[in-house]
């Protein structure tokens, strides 16, 4: 029961992190794909996977993107 709000915590500042104009762009982006794969069925099929694929590309990046308040060189994508 704690893990999981424990994981709610985590996600709640993943997206109130940093810069609150790209998740509004990312969301953005996330239901245009949705409305238009909505408009048929075929559609559909086509632009959710598209969408839920877009969404974790972002999370990844996200992920992997290294922290601006650490000075470590292997962090900053420098060869040690």
């Amino acid at each position: 029961n704690s893990r999981l709000i424990d994981a709610l915590k985590e996600s709640y500042s993943m997206t109130t992190k940093g810069n609150m104009i790209d998740n509004l762009a990312v969301f953005i982006i996330f239901i245009g794909l949705l409305a238009v794969g909505s408009t048929t069925f075929i559609g559909s099929l086509f632009t959710q996977p598209f969408a839920t694929i877009f969404l974790i590309s972002v999370y990844e990046d996200k992920m992997q993107s290294p922290d601006t308040t650490s000075d470590s060189p292997d962090q900053k994508g420098i060869e040690v």
